[in-house]
């Protein structure tokens, strides 16, 4: 009964580790001051996307839960912007 326990738990870990690499989606830098990101901006030659969430706000969860992490946003967005995220 503890082997078949193990494996599950092995299982999930391993689902939630690989169902999605790192770094497919948007790059957010969070917690940033506005000074700085003006500075990557203007030092990169990119624009701005800026992502004003709340904790609270269904559309932010979906955003932040389904398109973000997409490859074919994070192909979009990172080249051509820094992204930031304030809550």
């Amino acid at each position: 009964m503890k082997k078949i326990g193990f494996i599950v738990q092995f299982l999930c870990l391993a689902l939630f580790s690989f169902g999605q690499s790192a770094g497919d989606g948007i790059r957010f830098i969070e917690g940033e001051k506005w000074e700085n990101i003006l500075k990557m901006a203007q030092e990169q030659d990119k624009y701005i996307f800026m992502d004003c969430y709340t904790s609270w706000c269904g559309p932010c969860k979906n955003m932040t839960n389904n398109v973000f992490p997409q490859k074919t946003a994070g192909d979009y967005f990172n080249p051509r912007f820094v992204c930031v995220k304030y809550d």
